[in-house]
Parts: structure tokens; sequence; C-alpha cells
């Protein structure tokens, strides 16, 4: 019903400023222009997040390995949004410890790499998450006993921090909502047309039906943030423009913690002599490793994980921890994502392509037809940065063509919404066990580390209606209070969007969160968020891809 009215709402006036894109880039556009006091809708045809920026290393970093190609102002940048980053959503974005092993013989040699990790400090105005030192080898194998310990010369400790990308993208559209943006998900664009001064949208809802019905948004200018798929919406804009991007698959493997413990992330070098720094980083009760680098030309295929891309993984991290022997059959879950990267502006034969790992991580944005701002390229870590330049462009537009005012950027100090009042990890669970003192620690220290302070509205609902802290029949922490409060207040459709983005229960839950789907199920349809046709198809497709993601893994673990 609420979506039906801002609906309704939407379609009776003109807006400033439609984005394309429900991924970090998007939303983040979203959420910048509605603080600058624009009138903005964005459409995106999934979830929030659906796509790449639910899909990646997890990690909020600068890039070490750009210094190697001398990208100081990236390196800058990126450590500048790092420590931003940790002040806006500290319960999201975490100090993680890295140890980048040396060997005999290996380049770059132990002690460049040492200095490189000084100059990453120098570059971040010594704002790091936390402090360098160098290792021996006799505290690198305490620090990580499984580690190959055979021509150590030791290791360079650094920090840079981990995040929940899900999440993080879900707070910046919660904050553009908040800040007055309409997020409509489940809204495919099919068409844009010039209507004298303005662009209309036509897309479908496919909330409704079948048949989906559509929906039309008029507007003066448009953001394109639709990360791989930027060529294609930028072709049904604007005709005849040349494409931007070289598409890269990226996959990650998720092991069980007993098979790989880890106190720390560690940097791995390729064995395939593409020079690509890899990464095993700590993930609650599980490890993962990450991540390739390969060619995807065609995004609109979903990206799997072949056999040759979990082999490649298993490679590299058994190079470094032998003793581990991981082989196929150890493979929990996995995930691949697509990064939209730019294509260098002299590159025409793929043949003499620079490697996929040699393609910059920088944005690129451009104003196409005096209407259309496009923006793509860069990495989770300079969101925000790729937000506020891309509008700044459309504000430039705005002013310039249709007279439109706009305020500055509120977004480098601002903080997302789980970060108000939140004073640490710990002296929040402290404050829920006093305010909540019926219901479980260990699950109450769940929804800090989750929701940060927006916890306390979750264990609201669960003191208010016991039959909410029933557990979900899944394993870990999670409870039908949960999943309520995402449905009603995070934008949940669909059981992937709460198995797969809104928690991780499809990456470590034995069955992929099987057993979870008629709960799920039920609970939105009592919520009414779509209609009965679309929540039983979302539910059956769900369990289908579910089979085919097992039978996939199954047949790479032979």
């Amino acid at each position: 019903m609420v979506r039906d009215e801002q609906i309704r709402d939407a379609q009776g006036c003109v807006h400033d400023l439609v984005v394309v894109g429900g991924g970090i880039t998007g939303v983040g556009v979203a959420r910048d222009a509605a603080l600058r006091g624009l009138k903005v809708v964005l459409l995106e045809r999934g979830d929030i997040a659906c796509g790449t920026s639910s899909r990646s290393s997890k990690l909020i970093h600068g890039g070490l390995r750009y210094l190697e190609h001398l990208h100081l102002g990236l390196v800058r940048e990126s450590v500048t949004e790092r420590w931003r980053l940790m002040q806006a959503a500290p319960h999201l974005v975490r100090p993680l410890p890295f140890l980048f092993p040396g060997y005999k013989g290996e380049k770059p040699a132990l002690a460049v790499v040492k200095a490189g990790t000084l100059a990453y400090s120098i570059l971040s105005s010594f704002r790091a998450p936390g402090p360098r030192a160098g290792l021996g080898p006799a505290e690198t194998t305490e620090r990580l006993p499984l580690l190959d310990s055979h021509g150590l010369r030791g290791a360079a400790q650094y920090y840079d921090c981990s995040t929940d990308d899900s999440r993080l993208t879900l707070e910046a559209a919660l904050d553009a909502c908040e800040a007055g943006a309409r997020l409509f998900t489940r809204a495919n664009v099919v068409s844009v047309a010039r209507q004298r001064s303005t662009l209309v949208f036509e897309a479908e809802d496919l909330t409704l039906g079948p048949p989906a019905t559509r929906l039309n948004i008029e507007a003066r200018a448009a953001v394109i943030a639709a990360g791989p798929w930027t060529d294609k919406v930028l072709s049904c804009c604007c005709p005849g423009t040349v494409p931007w991007l070289r598409p890269t698959k990226g996959v990650h493997l998720v092991v069980p913690t007993e098979r790989l413990p880890l106190s720390c992330a560690v940097v791995m070098k390729s064995v395939a002599g593409d020079r690509r720094n890899t990464f095993a980083v700590p993930w609650g009760s599980f490890s993962y490793i990450g991540t390739t680098d390969t060619d995807f030309p065609n995004p609109d295929v979903e990206p799997d994980v072949t056999a040759a891309d979990a082999d490649y993984m298993l490679a590299i991290a058994n190079r470094y921890f032998p003793r581990a022997a991981l082989t196929r059959d150890d493979i929990v879950s996995v995930w691949a994502g697509v990064r939209p990267l730019v294509a260098p502006h002299d590159e025409v034969d793929p043949t003499t392509a620079p490697d996929p790992s040699d393609v910059s991580r920088e944005e690129k944005i451009e104003v196409f037809d005096d209407a259309f701002v496009v923006v793509a390229g860069g990495k989770l870590t300079t969101w925000r940065l790729m937000a506020e330049r891309a509008t700044d462009a459309a504000c430039k537009l705005l002013e310039r063509k249709h007279s439109v005012r706009s305020s500055r950027c509120a977004t480098a100090t601002r903080q997302l919404p789980g970060a108000a009042g939140f004073t640490g990890e710990q002296d929040l669970a402290n404050r829920l066990r006093l305010e909540f003192p019926r219901l479980p620690a260990d699950w109450l220290e769940h929804l800090a580390r989750t929701f940060g302070t927006r916890a306390a509205r979750i264990a609201r609902l669960a003191s208010a209606e016991r039959s909410l802290l029933e557990p979900l029949p899944v394993s870990g922490p999670y409870r039908m209070a949960e999943l309520h409060y995402c449905i009603l207040n995070e934008h949940v459709c669909s059981p992937e969007d709460f198995l797969v983005r809104r928690t991780p229960i499809h990456f470590v839950a034995s069955d992929q969160g099987r057993a979870a789907v008629p709960v799920v199920q039920a609970a939105l349809l009592s919520h009414q968020v779509a209609s009965p046709e679309r929540i039983s198809a979302s539910c059956t497709g769900y369990l289908s891809r579910l089979d085919s993601w097992r039978k996939s893994l199954a047949q790479n673990s032979r």
C-alpha cells in the first residue's frame, strides 16, 4: 500500500533527477542529491545491491598494490574515503589487519613491501585503522600456523577494513529515503523518451501482476549508475554512443574456518603469472578466498564459478597454506560478481589489451545530450566520492539548463542510519542487554554487529510479540524478528533479498537457506509486499537456483 501511494505521487509530478541503478553508486547519488534538496527518484530493476555491490571482496581498502603502478592519487582518495567511512559507519566498516608474507627470491622483496606500507600510511595522513609493523619468520608463523614457512623472510603488517557490502549499500539507500528520495526496486526501465524539456522513463513494476504494470517517471535530468549494465542503459538513452566498459569477473570461495584458520587477512600473490594480489580473509566461522579478474564481456549472463575458477583460487591458497590442502570438497559456498571497469581509451584490439588487473579502478563521469550524467568504474571504497562527483555534474546541468539550484554536498561527514549514537559494538550490546534483559544476550550481540543502533528496533519487535523471538530454521543466530523487520523496513520482496543480501544465510547455512524459504514466503504474504503470484514465483525461482548452484558445486567437487 505504501509503495502504491508512492508510485501514484511519483507519477503525478516532475522530478529533478532520476537515478537508474540501485548499487552502491546509484543509491549514493540518490542520497547526495536528496540531501542537496533535489527531488529524486531511483529505479532499480532488481533488489538494492543485487549486482556487483553485494559480490565484492567485502573490503574497504586504499589499494596497496596500486602503489606499484604509481596511482598515488587513487590511493590517496581511497584511504581518505576509508577514514570517512570508518566515521560514517563504524558498525559496518571494521579495522582488519593484513599480513603480506615475503619469501626468498620473490618480487617485490619484503623490504619493498615494507616501504610500500610506510608510503601507504603516509598517504593516509597516518589515519590508518591500525599500526603497521614488520614481523620476522617466527612471529609470522605464530600468527598464521598453517602458513608455508619454507623460505619465509617474514611479513609486513598493515591495516585496511572489512565490511558487509550489502548492508553498506542498504544503509545508504535508507539514508536516501530519509532525505526524501523515492527508491523503487523491481522497477525495470524499458524506454526513455524526451517530452519538451524533460525526460520520461517508462518502467515495468515487477512487484505486481503478472502481467507487470507500467509506471512513468518524469524528470529534468538523469544519472545512469548501472554498473556492469552501463553500456546497455547508455545505448538505450543515447543511441550510437561508444561502449565504455571492460567488465571482468571476480569469484570468491567460502571454506570452514577449521580448514583455513586465519587470525588476520593474508595477501597472496597469484601462481598464474598475472601479477594479481589475492586475499584470504577471516569471516566469522568461515574464511573466504578471492578474487579472480578475468574478462566477462556479457554482464546479462549470470556470472558463475567454474571448476577452473575454483582451481585457480585453491592453487593460490594451497601455495601459501600447503598443510591446509584445500580441495573443491571444502568449498561451502561461492559468489561471483562483475566489475564495471572503464576500458582504456586506446583499447581497440583485445589481443593487445592490458591484463585485466592492470585496468585502472578510477571512475569515469560524462554528460550526454545535456540530460544524462553517466558514471561507471571506481571501487566500493570510493562510492561516496564517486556519488559526490556525479551529483556535482547533475547539479551543474540542472542549474544551467533548468535554473534548479541546490545546496552543497553534505555526505562527507554524515553518518549512516545505524551509526547514530554508536559508541562501539560491545557498549551497544551491553546497553541492549540492560534494556531487554529477557532477550537472549548472544542474539542482542548479533543484532548490534549487524544493525548498529537500529538493533533496538528489532529487539522491541521481539519484546512486543514473543512469537518473533522464534529462531529461523537455519543455523546461526537468526530469528523471526529480523525477517519481519527487514520486510517492513528494508525493501525485502523475495527470499533471495533476505537470505542472500540482508543476511549471509545463503553463504553459511549448510542448505543455503532452503528450509527457511517457506517461512520467508509466509512472512512476505502476510505483509503483502508483492502480489501472491510474484511472491510464489520468487520462492520457486530461488529454490530452482539453489538446485542449480548446488549441482554446479557438486560437479566442481568431483
